[in-house]
This record gives C-alpha cells, structure tokens and sequence, in this order.
C-alpha cells in the first residue's frame, strides 16, 4: 500500500479511538483504494473528509473504499460517504464499497445509493 496513513486518535472517557485511512493505488485502473479502520463519527469524519479531498483536488475520482475495518457509521459519516459519491458522480467516476457491515447499510439505506464488490479487482472492474 502507498501513501499517508492518517491517525487520529481521541478519547472518550477511558476509551481512545483510533481511525486510519490507507491510500493503495491501483493506476492501471485510474483507481484508488482507501482502506479505512476505525468508527466514521463526527470525530473522525473530518480526517476521512480530507482523505477523499486530496483525491479530488488531484482529479481522481474512481475510489474504492475498503470497509470492513469499520464497525460504526454516524449519520455524520453517512453524509460523508453520499457527499463523497456525489462529488465523485459529478466528475465522471464514482465510488464503490467493499466489505461493509451489512447491518449498517441496511439501518440507514445504503444499499440502493452505492455500488458494492466482493474485493478489490471486482471492484476496479466496475469503472
């Protein structure tokens, strides 16, 4: 995997959360991986925010997310992911899902909005 590792690390009482997002490029596709591990809340949703900004202020608008690190998605991080596709859509590409927790797709109703995918090669194949 290449890239920056984004860490952030907060506490909530005796609890320290971590999140990271790890940048694999795959350019023979157009297409970037970002594997995410940790909860998407309101306190990590600004670092998963500037990891997809920094692809799209450098036209990369293929992404797969790899999520199957991610046990919690807040309403706060569920506005990320469509803003994300949105942007995404906009310019031509789109983003695709693999390894997600199916009960948090199916408590807020994801499974119609995103594309999904078994693993990464099925995923590329999709752009």
């Amino acid at each position: 995997m290449q890239g920056a590792v984004l860490t952030l690390g907060a506490s909530h009482g005796k609890r320290m959360e971590i999140f990271r997002v790890q940048k694999e490029e795959v350019p023979e596709r157009g297409v970037v991986v970002l594997h995410v591990q940790g909860p998407l809340n309101p306190n990590t949703v600004g670092s998963f925010s500037e990891a997809l900004q920094d692809l799209f202020d450098r036209s990369i608008y293929k992404v797969v997310l790899d999520l199957v690190n991610v046990d919690y998605i807040s309403s706060a991080g569920v506005g990320a992911l469509i803003s994300a596709r949105t942007t995404a859509q906009d310019n031509q590409g789109d983003i695709v899902l693999i390894h997600p927790n199916p009960k948090i797709l199916e408590l807020f109703g994801l499974i119609d909005l995103f594309h999904f995918a078994a693993d990464v090669p099925a995923a590329t194949a999709l752009f």
